[in-house]
């Protein structure tokens, strides 16, 4: 999606530029290794933000209202669970529920 970002050189006005920024900035700050896992973010969902992770394009979903709440548990499940070598076989996890994870793991 090509997003009107504004006039060179000025601050942009938009509001999906702004956010996406805004997570990108959030998710270094918290020195894990979802840095180095994110290779898109895509905010045109109505209800939640998605992102792409690299090696395997699986789906991430983050609620728009709870995204800081759902990276730190996403940065857990890597910290702690994720076997790097089945990163290729996730099709989508999804943090935006209280007290659980949803995996789904790609058809073979």
């Amino acid at each position: 999606v090509d997003l009107p970002l504004g006039v060179l050189g000025q601050q942009t006005v938009s509001k999906k530029a702004i956010k996406g920024v805004e997570i990108l900035t959030y998710i270094r700050m918290m020195e894990s290794a979802l840095n180095e896992l994110i290779a898109e973010i895509n905010l045109d969902q109505e209800s939640y933000y998605r992102l792409t992770l690299v090696d395997g394009q699986a789906s991430v979903k983050i609620s728009k209202n709870k995204y800081r709440q759902n990276l730190h548990k996403l940065a857990r499940f890597v910290e702690y669970y994720l076997d790097w070598n089945e990163l290729q076989k996730l099709k989508y996890v999804d943090v935006r529920f209280k007290d659980q994870l949803i995996i789904r793991r790609k058809e073979s």
